[in-house]
């Protein structure tokens, strides 16, 4: 019954963040986690894993018919792709 109880409030409080994904935000250790891991996830992981870990920094990302990316980042790390420190491509990236 307790198990019941502990799921019970775990589907409680994902379902509040799926109505409030604005609401949803990382500790330090998951965003500093995040940018450590994700350039060795993209490699790993399937399309679904890219698109769960794409939709966790970005907000909008479209690539055109020349495969040219735009896009719209998360408030949280749009300081970083807009600092001179960040490189979007290039030979570091594959």
């Amino acid at each position: 019954m307790a198990r019941i109880s502990k799921y019970g409030s775990e589907i409680a409080e994902l379902t509040d963040k799926i109505k409030r994904p604005e609401q949803i935000l990382l500790t330090e250790t998951e965003f500093l986690n995040l940018l450590k891991n994700a350039p060795q996830q993209m490699r790993n992981y399937d399309f679904v894993g890219k698109d769960i870990l794409l939709r966790s920094i970005f907000l909008n990302l479209q690539i055109d018919k020349q495969n040219k990316a735009s896009f719209l980042c998360k408030p949280e790390f749009d300081g970083l792709i807009k600092s001179s420190d960040v490189h979007s491509g290039g030979d570091m990236w594959t």
